[in-house]
């Protein structure tokens, strides 16, 4: 009996504890089927993920320290939903991993394995995001160069500005602690007023034969009836160099919204050591989508996608089979449900 009310009385201090640390779990899950033709190797006909959203489970919380202050954490694990596994098995918080200080007046300090600065640029450059068959992250890539640090950085120091009229910033350092390609150091800087947004990023890589060196500018403009962006992206590493254009639209429609946007990938370069490029190695995409908001947390999508390879270029809609040669044309069709929670 006296271990049945122990047990009672410890199990209702835990709603105080949390109220007291703020801490919630949330997430998404986002599932759906998919199907792509990749050139002459024939078409491949998958139940897949994260085709409009990322699939994630995460921890969340801020204790206030008084004055304005805070400390804070965020644990963040993706997963795949259609078997159920991790999406990266060599990292169960892959996704972000952090732990901060910060106050309105003065900014967050946040250190652990987060998105880097050139990537939150990156994401911010259309309606499909970076995300399923029209993420812009399909073509804008690394240049062979071995970079970890594309889309986050492990053992980051990064500093956000606190809001100041509409101008946002960030700065960070990762240590690449001995691993090839992961020592990263950029930053970003945004400008948001009325219908308008703009967002720059820079960040430098110390890769395996030189810096991977990247230069992103994304920005939007409202119209109401439709809101319009554009981007680019360049990445240079030794002698080559990729630069990505994209515009792209976001249409509402009632309950839904109407995407689509066109993609350059244009390679400049001799062949090197480590990197196959040369100017010929080029790749236009387009991509039109639809979103259906069923509430405020789930949505059915669906997203049609058509990439032309030129030169050697092999990108692929999917994992490329034996067979698949560079220079062929793709296309993908996908339909999902996507959930918040």
């Amino acid at each position: 009996m006296k271990t049945y009310i122990g047990a009672l009385a410890l199990l209702s201090l835990i709603p105080l504890a949390r109220a007291e640390s703020g801490v919630s779990i949330f997430g998404t899950a986002d599932i759906g089927l998919r199907s792509v033709k990749l050139g002459s190797s024939g078409s491949i006909t998958t139940v897949t993920s994260n085709g409009l959203s990322t699939s994630k489970l995460g921890f969340k919380g801020e204790e206030a320290l008084g004055g304005g202050s805070y400390a804070g954490f965020w644990l963040e694990s993706g997963f795949l939903p259609d078997t159920g596994a991790m999406s990266d098995s060599t990292k169960f918080f892959n996704r972000r991993s952090t732990v901060s200080l910060g106050s309105a007046r003065y900014g967050e300090l946040r250190i652990g394995r987060d998105y880097t600065p050139t990537y939150s640029a990156l994401s911010a450059s259309g309606p499909f995001g970076d995300t399923g068959l029209g993420a812009i992250s399909n073509i804008a890539n690394v240049v062979s160069s071995g970079a970890r640090t594309f889309t986050r950085a492990d053992n980051q120091v990064a500093y956000f500005l606190p809001s100041m009229n509409g101008v946002t910033g960030a700065v960070a350092f990762a240590l690449g602690e001995g691993v090839a390609g992961a020592r990263y150091r950029g930053g970003n800087l945004g400008y948001a007023q009325g219908p308008m947004r703009l967002l720059v990023g820079v960040g430098r890589t110390a890769a395996v034969a030189g810096d991977f060196t990247q230069w992103i500018a994304t920005g939007s403009y409202d119209l109401v009836a439709a809101t319009l962006y554009g981007a680019y992206v360049r990445g240079t590493y030794r002698t080559n160099r990729q630069s990505t254009y994209q515009v792209a639209v976001g249409i509402p429609v009632g309950n839904g919204l109407v995407k689509a946007s066109y993609t350059i990938g244009d390679m400049q370069g001799p062949t090197v050591a480590g990197a196959a490029v040369s100017d010929a190695d080029d790749v236009k995409r387009i991509a039109i989508g639809y979103t259906y908001n069923l509430s405020k947390r789930t949505a059915l999508y669906t997203t049609a996608v058509r990439l032309q390879n030129q030169g050697r270029s092999a990108f692929s809609l999917a994992a490329a089979p034996a067979g698949y040669f560079p220079g062929q044309s793709n296309t993908g069709f996908d339909v999902g449900i996507r959930h918040n929670f």
